[in-house]
């Protein structure tokens, strides 16, 4: 069976976001991201089954008993649990320089703590199953971490990490033949280098321009007495985190020049390029070229085309599963790479936040549904042939083509995300919650809703929320949403029964009062009733806000 319906078993759940640190540094509320993988409690429906979860600080044990209240009513109680099958565990170190496993691994006799639980329970009983290391990526900490705890964890071989990097994602969409924006292919440390290389793309883009011209959008009015086109890239740092270390630049200029009558030397396109790297425009407000030209020099950086936008332009993504199975003469540790190696878990359209994830709806649009399905398990077998195992993501934009009937769209793939993705914690949630009310096995697969979970649609959102919901703590967001369904007619949200209604489930909820946002996805038959609920959501919780605002005491910065 799939290891979400895996029983009997010891799970070690270490959700390390093991990225440069100086990426993560830029993304706000990073203890949140550990908290994404509590829906790992869930486990617990199956028989047999313990979770021993390892967290950076320790976690808010309202949090805790929240992902306890979804068991099922035949599971035992929170006080059972908690110590038992649900052994919580904290490096006590809060340090965001350092990822988690690589905390973990430098306290040895913390690990060893673990290991001992691990190792006493399969030598009292043989019958139990093998442990089992759940992590949020497959970096050497993670490596580490599998060692010294005496636990396999496939696919995290040093030489394996560079396919979910952003040069060897379009390495992988050009062996698996899924369609990608042009660009460039090898992650250049050299900024007059990766000049050079982004003025060979321009080049061959104005030669096909007449014939494919999509990658060009009309000027604005201001510029169009300079360039007749506007043309922009994007520039990726090879080790991106969210959508963080991207730089969009305007390459209007450059192109121009290459496209003029006659052509143009290189040189001055390449450095009409350089002169538009300084007015690179980023995602993260910290983010400006100087440090961003150190990145590049640090960990190198990609080049794509930047598709302009238009009206029914989307970003779907599709996420997916490839198998782990004994490692291949070849070496490595996946399977064959055939279509039964790789299963397709569900499709989403993407919510941005300018270019970074900000959540998502499921499913994705049915015009192209059956394509990121194909173009996933294309992937995936690619993927497959090199070793990878686990867990991936496919990002893609879907663009109109000129009938403009809604129904015909040109997919691009632009990464590889080689880990658990942002959509990966809602459809896991209600994957669990819908396996712990009806343990029948279900194959998951089908990324149009046959993943095994009997809703019809959901909108999630990780960063739900604004400045004035900082007056909530988590233990206030249970306890009005619990309220709000109630007063609906309904059980508590999707804390009972099959998830099929409408319902609402939290998670990434722990910094609600630092920072006033938090995850949470709304349930629903249709798109239309998840919408809906999201408005009735809003509503409550503004009104909740401006009446606690009100009965604050007036603020004094003076404490005597």
């Amino acid at each position: 069976p799939p290891y979400w319906e895996a029983e009997n078993q010891d799970i070690v759940v270490l959700p390390s976001c093991s990225f440069d640190p100086r990426e993560l540094r830029k993304v706000r509320g990073l203890h949140q991201y550990e908290e994404r993988f509590l829906h790992r409690i869930l486990h617990l429906a199956r028989p047999g089954t313990r979770v021993i979860f390892v967290t950076s600080v320790p976690v808010d044990p309202d949090l805790v008993a929240y992902h306890l209240s979804l068991l099922p009513p035949t599971v035992e109680g929170a006080g059972a649990l908690l110590g038992t099958r649900l052994i919580m565990v904290s490096v006590d170190d809060g340090r965001p320089d350092r990822c988690l496993a690589r905390k973990f691994v430098e306290k040895p006799r913390l690990v060893g703590r673990v290991r001992r639980l691990v190792d006493e329970r399969r030598r009292a009983d043989p019958a139990v199953r093998p442990a089992r290391l759940e992590v949020y990526r497959r970096t050497r900490y993670e490596a580490l971490a599998a060692r010294a705890l005496g636990l396999e964890l496939k696919g995290a071989e040093p030489e394996l990490l560079r396919w979910g990097t952003k040069s060897g994602s379009r390495a992988v969409f050009a062996d698996a033949g899924v369609p990608h924006v042009p660009g460039t292919f090898e992650a250049e440390r050299d900024v007059g280098r990766l000049a050079e290389r982004v003025a060979a793309v321009l080049a061959a883009t104005a030669a096909s321009a007449a014939s494919n011209p999509r990658f060009l959008a009309p000027a604005p009015a201001a510029a169009k007495s300079r360039h007749r086109v506007a043309v922009k890239g994007m520039v990726k740092l090879e080790d991106g985190f969210a959508g963080l270390g991207n730089g969009l630049v305007d390459l209007s200029a450059a192109f121009s020049l290459a496209a003029r009558d006659g052509g143009a030397d290189s040189g001055s396109v390449e450095r009409l390029v350089l002169d538009a790297f300084g007015e690179m425009q980023f995602q993260s407000e910290e983010e400006n070229w100087p440090s961003f030209r150190r990145a590049i020099e640090s960990i190198g950086a990609v080049f794509e085309l930047f598709v302009p936008k238009s009206d029914g332009q989307t970003t779907p993504s599709v996420q997916a599963y490839i198998k782990e199975h004994a490692p291949t003469c070849g070496g490595g540790g996946g399977g064959g790479g055939g279509d039964a190696d790789v299963v397709v878990l569900s499709t989403h359209e993407q919510i941005l936040d300018g270019h970074a994830y900000g959540g998502c709806e499921f499913p994705a649009g049915e015009a192209y549904r059956a394509r990121l399905e194909e173009h996933a398990r294309a992937v995936g077998r690619a993927l497959a042939r090199r070793g990878e195992v686990g867990h991936f993501g496919v990002d893609f934009i879907a663009t109109p083509s000129g009938s403009g009937d809604g129904t015909s769209y040109l997919l691009d793939a632009l990464e590889i995300n080689l880990r658990t993705t942002g959509t990966t914690c809602p459809l896991m949630m209600l994957k669990l919650l819908e396996r712990s009310h009806d343990p029948r096995p279900a194959e998951a697969g089908g990324g149009g809703g046959g993943t095994g979970v009997s809703h019809g649609h959901y909108i999630a959102f990780d960063h739900f929320g604004k400045a004035d919901y900082t007056v909530f703590t988590p233990a206030d967001l249970h306890e009005m949403l619990a309220d709000l369904s109630l007063a609906r007619g309904g059980a508590e949200p999707c804390s009972a029964g099959r998830v099929r209604d409408a319902g609402i489930l939290l998670y990434m909820h722990g910094a609600v009062a630092e920072l006033g946002t938090f995850g949470i996805a709304f349930v629903g038959p249709t798109r239309e009733d998840c919408r809906k609920l999201v408005l009735e959501v809003e509503r409550r919780l503004d009104d909740e806000a401006l009446r606690c605002k009100a009965a604050a005491p007036e603020p004094d910065d003076n404490p005597a």
